[in-house]
């Protein structure tokens, strides 16, 4: 049997663990600290980019726990229904875990999950801007159908009710000659507290070579941009959310397919 002393730092370590994830330290008073009072709510969350369809938050907010799901066509690319939805909890105010899970309804088993972190850098309260990174590992990615590893900077300024989100991205597959570089970037307007307005885009490129004396597959896409408004309104802890857009892709072995995107999605903070 361990003595009491160690017994007493035993029981306190364990302690220590379990309550970690719920340590999400409150901001200092407003004579040591310039940031304002924490809120969790939908509003926040949705000012904050946590809630847009493709670009990242660069941010780690107050919430504890957020949530999205997107769900509508895309034409361009499946041809019928695709679903998107991402799980994310804060561990303190610089970490948070991710988990998610993308969904082609015409692909039979193309669910394909991801998993990985945010880690907030910079604060626009006390340096200017919002920077942050982020590790995803991608069941699938742009071109990698065996996964791909994902690594992220995030970047966020806002100006009053204006705000804009820029992400730049490497993918890297499991073999090396599979990879590829996403662009992200968004713009919000708040109106009110509940109501938000912007758009949001996504560039991909396929930097990978074929292997020496291979074709191309004439569904492998080598190009795609993705494009359009987004609106929001939240209604306490949770915010009904929209895309509309146009999805145009290239492929390899040539030609182009350009289609319309429809999402309509929910989004929930605590």
């Amino acid at each position: 049997m361990p003595s009491r002393p160690r017994a007493a730092l035993i029981e306190a370590l364990l302690s220590g663990l379990l309550l970690a994830p719920f340590a999400h330290a409150e901001p200092a008073s407003s004579k040591d600290s310039d940031e304002p009072p924490p809120r969790r709510d939908a509003a926040q969350s949705a000012r904050d980019g946590t809630f847009l369809p493709m670009t990242l938050s660069a941010r780690i907010g107050d919430q504890r726990v957020a949530a999205v799901v997107y769900g509508g066509y895309d034409s361009a690319q499946s041809q019928g229904g695709a679903l998107t939805a991402v799980v994310e909890g804060a561990l303190y105010r610089h970490l948070a875990v991710r988990v998610g899970v993308d969904y082609l309804s015409n692909r039979p088993g193309s669910a394909a999950a991801t998993a990985g972190v945010r880690v907030g850098i910079l604060r626009q309260e006390r340096h200017g801007i919002d920077l942050g990174v982020v590790a995803l590992y991608k069941q699938q990615g742009f071109t990698e159908t065996t996964g791909e590893l994902e690594f992220m900077v995030a970047v966020a300024r806002r100006w009053s009710r204006f705000a804009l989100f820029g992400n730049a991205v490497y993918g890297q597959g499991f073999l090396s000659t599979e990879r590829d570089a996403e662009l992200r970037i968004a713009a919000l307007y708040s109106f009110g507290d509940r109501w938000n307005l912007g758009a949001d885009a996504r560039a991909r490129i396929d930097l990978g070579d074929p292997p020496a004396g291979s074709r191309p597959a004439a569904a492998e896409a080598a190009f795609d941009l993705v494009a359009g408004p987004t609106a929001s309104v939240a209604l306490g802890p949770v915010a009904l959310l929209a895309q509309a857009g146009v999805h145009a892709l290239t492929f390899d072995a040539g030609g182009t397919s350009v289609g319309a995107i429809a999402l309509g999605g929910v989004g929930a903070s605590f």
